[in-house]
């Protein structure tokens, strides 16, 4: 992406702090939702995530330091399969990837 004028506007540092502020954004509202239903394990994970998000920004205290948002759209697609899903193999999937996902946010932190 070296050159492009698209991987030059995804690879700044205001543009990551955006899309990760707002997937982190997404992840509490989908924590709330599941509050809302009862289902209070899954948005306590929800809440987990949030969390360990924005631990870099509170660190370094900058709203810019954040984990690059790629990682929170691997976090975040499992939460939103989860949210979604009808069916219960579908959200054993979803809960076995979000665990995996939540490992990959340790990780990169």
């Amino acid at each position: 992406m070296d050159g492009t004028r698209l991987g030059q506007v995804l690879e700044t540092e205001r543009t990551n702090a955006m899309l990760s502020w707002a997937l982190v954004a997404l992840v509490v509202a989908v924590a709330g939702a599941s509050v809302w239903a009862g289902d209070l394990t899954w948005s306590a994970f929800c809440a987990g995530i949030a969390a360990l998000a924005v631990v870099p920004p509170v660190a370094y205290r900058n709203h810019r330091v954040m984990l690059p948002w790629e990682v929170f759209v691997v976090a975040f697609l499992p939460v939103l399969g989860h949210a979604l899903a009808t069916w219960w193999l579908t959200s054993a999937i979803a809960t076995y990837l979000s665990v995996a996902a939540l490992a990959l946010v340790l990780v990169v932190e």
